[in-house]
């Protein structure tokens, strides 16, 4: 998960920010990561966010779509990949004050001990087949829901349906004052 969420939705080198933002300038900020689960055992998900203009919204959901639905193929990022997860988990320590809440968050996700100690052997030994198993398994051709908050006077809603069942839902129902 942690490999390919570095490909994917990682920072300034993710898939997600390069190519809607950076290669195409869709939008002002995009991302995307699976979170690790609160207990070991429950399901994850994946969740995305483009923030654009609204007359940008249809060609940065058909681009975001399109890495969804087929990811592209960068094998050369591996090696950045492996270096910045085995580095990441040397330095990454909670501090003193959150040392307690961060071992009992642990013991929720299942680790007897620090993960660092259980994942850097795997980190080693990412392959690019890692990623690429993960992605096929976890996103390739799974259900997706999107969600839209702007005004649809400013937005193709037509052109939205190539995406699903249009739902909209009132602002007064999604945010409270």
């Amino acid at each position: 998960m942690e490999a390919f969420n570095d490909y994917f939705g990682g920072g300034f080198s993710g898939l997600i920010l390069q190519e809607i933002r950076e290669y195409r300038s869709l939008a002002y900020s995009a991302g995307g990561n699976f979170s690790s689960p609160k207990n070991a055992g429950s399901p994850t998900n994946f969740i995305g966010y483009v923030g654009t203009q609204a007359d940008k919204t249809i060609t940065a959901m058909e681009t975001f779509n399109g890495l969804i639905r087929d990811m592209p193929v960068k094998p050369e990022r591996i090696d950045m990949i492996r270096d910045h997860l085995q580095l990441s988990a040397l330095t990454k320590r909670p501090n003193f004050r959150g040392l307690a809440s961060t071992v009992e968050r642990w013991k929720k996700q299942g680790y007897d001990v620090d993960p660092m100690l259980v994942n850097m052997p795997a980190y080693k030994n990412i392959t690019w087949d890692t990623v690429k198993e993960y992605y096929k398994t976890n996103i390739k051709d799974k259900p997706v829901v999107y969600m839209i908050v702007g005004d649809k006077r400013n937005i193709k809603m037509d052109e939205l349906k190539q995406f699903g069942k249009i739902i909209e839902i009132k602002e007064k129902n999604l945010f409270t004052k």
